[in-house]
């Protein structure tokens, strides 16, 4: 059986590992949306992932414990019976994981010598899945997974194109945005001074001269763990006046609440980081 001739009643999807991917991942679940509208869809990521989901796209979300599958949620997921997975990591673990479930039909790249792991879609024309493309737009790229799936004649980009104009209203708790307005300046900026990656970051005392420069604006710091350190040598750079503009609030929420934050600011100053591609889902400046 081909794959272009499935209708799957189930999928499940293997979230990628980083926040940054994860946001860009966002118009691949658009167009699986718009691809699969009866399926039950299933998401299954990482703790720090699997606090924001897509809304009205998923059925369930399950949480691996790290980068494990335990046996029990294993065992929970077979029981399903799930039709077909994605995987848009390119890890070797990702994709045995989906067999480990029994998925009969799984897609994903043929990276990190897992091909015999995995299905892939037969050539369509000129088209055909590629390797994991580092080159290329990471969002486009996961689109292009879901190539034998498409309406005849058309390719990944224009469903790229449909899947980054989708607007996401994400339904925040009443309690999340109680408890966070209290907390945050009525009008604000954010920064993210940190990123995974130190050749990323952008000289704190640079950071320091643009507040400084600015002395009727409020600022929230934003981040992660790593951030935290980023933050402390920023805030030891400013003058008291500066400081007291400052809400440092790294490695204190969940992305859902840097979500509500995010969208709640003036605008955005930010390294190559996670946030900084959340930020596309929120459309700050």
């Amino acid at each position: 059986m081909s794959l272009t001739s499935i209708k799957p009643a189930s999928l499940l999807i293997h979230a990628p590992n980083w926040v940054g991917d994860h946001a860009m991942a966002f118009p691949f679940y658009s167009v699986l949306q718009k691809l699969f509208p009866e399926a039950k869809k299933y998401l299954l990521g990482r703790k720090w992932i699997t606090s924001l989901v897509p809304p009205n796209v998923f059925n369930e979300v399950f949480v691996l414990e790290g980068k494990q599958l335990p046996d029990t949620l294993r065992q929970q997921l077979q029981k399903k019976k799930i039709e077909m997975g994605f995987t848009l990591s390119p890890s070797f673990r990702s994709a045995f994981l989906l067999k480990s479930i029994k998925i009969p039909f799984r897609i994903g790249y043929k990276t990190d010598f897992r091909s015999w792991l995995l299905h892939y879609p037969p050539q369509r024309g000129a088209l055909r899945i590629p390797p994991y493309n580092q080159w290329e737009h990471r969002s486009l790229s996961y689109i292009r997974l879901l190539t034998p799936f498409f309406e005849q004649d058309k390719i990944a980009e224009d469903y790229w194109e449909r899947g980054k104009a989708s607007v996401w209203n994400f339904p925040f708790p009443k309690s999340l945005m109680q408890k966070w307005n209290k907390q945050l300046p009525k009008q604000f900026w954010v920064i993210c001074p940190g990123s995974v990656a130190p050749s990323k970051v952008y000289p704190m005392h640079h950071l320091a001269k643009v507040i400084e420069s600015c002395p009727r604006t409020h600022f929230v710091l934003l981040g992660s763990h790593i951030e935290q350190g980023y933050a402390k040598q920023l805030k030891s750079l400013l003058s008291k006046s500066s400081n007291q503009k400052i809400v440092d609030l790294t490695n204190q929420t969940n992305l859902l609440e840097a979500l509500f934050i995010l969208k709640k600011a003036k605008g955005l100053i930010a390294n190559d980081s996670g946030l900084a591609h959340i930020s596309f889902l929120t459309q700050t400046p």
